[in-house]
């Protein structure tokens, strides 16, 4: 995960990331994957707060800022019967998030939250190989993401009548509609 130099480089080697669930095409698999990691910030936000409807600036701007890469290596079916095409290389930049919804359905130490994302737009470079080396643009815009991430408790030997929502991460549901 980058951040543009221009708006305070932040360098980790991996992108941040959740479990999947659910049926995803390559294209839905790496922009859901990316949003998720996201939605946990705006989950405990809005669970606060209530429904966002906009995300705040600071956040915005941090999203739009950020430089994602594409998992090389990976491997999907191309739609109208194409094929395969094996990720090399390319990233997403420019995220942008029109509104927000969000839900809690915490239950107990088991933290829950369902998120909505709406008029998302994000652009792409997709760097592939099928039967020779390809190379895609691409822009989304007016897609919507709805992801439900659960938070299960985790209980420590040393403490154990202490459980703290620190435990598996799973992406309960995850449904995207890509324009």
């Amino acid at each position: 995960l980058r951040r543009d130099s221009s708006t305070g480089a932040q360098d980790s080697s991996e992108p941040r990331s959740a479990a999947m669930a659910g049926r995803l095409s390559l294209r839905s698999l790496w922009l859901a994957r990316w949003i998720a990691s996201g939605v946990l910030l705006v989950a405990a936000d809005s669970a606060l707060n209530g429904s966002l409807g906009t995300l705040p600036s600071e956040l915005q701007t941090w999203l739009e800022g950020l430089i994602v890469p594409l998992p090389v290596g990976k491997r999907g079916e191309l739609p109208m019967g194409l094929g395969n095409l094996t990720l090399t290389g390319g990233h997403c930049w420019n995220l942008q998030v029109g509104h927000v919804e969000s839900k809690d359905m915490s239950n107990g130490t088991t933290l829950h939250f369902d998120v909505k994302l709406m008029d998302v737009e994000v652009k792409c470079n997709i760097e592939g190989f099928k039967e020779g080396d390809l190379q895609i643009n691409l822009t989304m815009g007016r897609s919507s993401v709805d992801v439900a991430v659960r938070l299960d408790p985790y209980t420590s030997s040393s403490a154990p009548d202490y459980p703290v929502p620190l435990g598996g991460m799973n992406m309960t549901n995850c449904v995207a509609d890509l324009v």
